[in-house]
């Protein structure tokens, strides 16, 4: 990563993956990973993900990742296992750590939605049953919380199962108190964020 101070308490962070076509060796990253502090390790993985195409070291990179990889690399790296060249090995991995309901569960509904595949339908929905037992009434939570895990799950079984139930779910929340909670909910149910007024 480039790091750019914005102002006296404000970092700015660029990839050298996206903006300078780096590119890495798996051996280097397997040789180095175990030197690396969990910050950095995080650091790369965050960088990683910005790859625009994935080359087939990029796909050993990414094996060595969820294999070596702590819950917070996992949760970073969920978005690029659409893209991983063993789908199966992929969907596996995200419904495992699903079930587990560790860290990082809104990047894995994502990811699954993003996979396609309605074999995470029945997982997605004893999650989202769990959060609408546990998050009554809706309009205590605020976006740091898991309610910001409930909005993307209620997106990924709507776009994966088509019910109406997830779609309405998402609508409840655009009468939410808190703002950003309301955007959030507007881009899921149309991709593209409200107007400012």
């Amino acid at each position: 990563m480039r790091v750019y101070r914005t102002g006296p308490k404000t970092l700015l962070y660029r990839s050298k993956f996206l903006t300078d076509g780096l590119e890495v060796s798996a051996d280097s990253v397997k040789t180095r990973w175990h030197t690396w502090r969990p910050a950095e390790q995080l650091d790369f993985a965050n960088a990683f993900i910005l790859k625009p195409t994935l080359t087939t070291e990029d796909q050993e990179i990414l094996t060595f990742l969820m294999e070596a990889g702590s819950e917070l690399v996992w949760g970073a790296i969920a978005c690029l296992l659409p893209r991983y060249s063993d789908r199966e090995r992929a969907f596996s991995f995200l419904l495992e750590q699903v079930a587990v309901g560790g860290t990082g569960a809104a990047n894995y509904y994502q990811a699954l939605e993003r996979m396609g595949d309605t074999r995470a339908v029945p997982l997605l929905r004893r999650r989202y049953e769990e959060y609408r037992r546990k998050l009554v009434p809706l309009e205590r939570y605020a976006l740091h919380s898991e309610l910001s895990e409930y909005d993307v799950c209620c997106r990924a079984l709507w776009k994966l199962d088509g019910s109406k139930e997830y779609e309405d779910a998402l609508k409840e929340l655009l009468s939410h108190p808190d703002e950003s909670i309301r955007r959030r909910a507007h881009y899921y149910l149309f991709d593209r964020w409200p107007q400012q007024k």
